[in-house]
């Protein structure tokens, strides 16, 4: 649930309204993997709020399928 530098330069070029959905990978507990899907959401969503971006959701989805999804996805509405 931190974003690298990588992460940082591809979020600077989000503007405008968007919804954050962030998932975990399938290891460990589903309450962990719901806990960090969460925390990488608002990492994200804090990230861009702090550049003027309007956040209308930040969620953690936990777990989607049984690959490794450590992902934030950012939908601009």
């Amino acid at each position: 649930a931190e974003l690298d530098a990588t992460a940082k330069a591809t979020l600077d070029k989000i503007s405008g309204t968007v919804k954050v959905v962030a998932y975990a990978s399938p290891e460990g507990t589903e309450s962990y993997n719901k806990e960090l899907s969460q925390r990488r959401a608002n990492v994200v969503a804090d990230y861009l709020r702090g550049k003027g971006v309007t956040v209308t959701e930040a969620y953690g989805a936990g777990v989607n399928g049984n690959t490794s999804n450590r992902v934030a996805i950012v939908t601009v509405q």
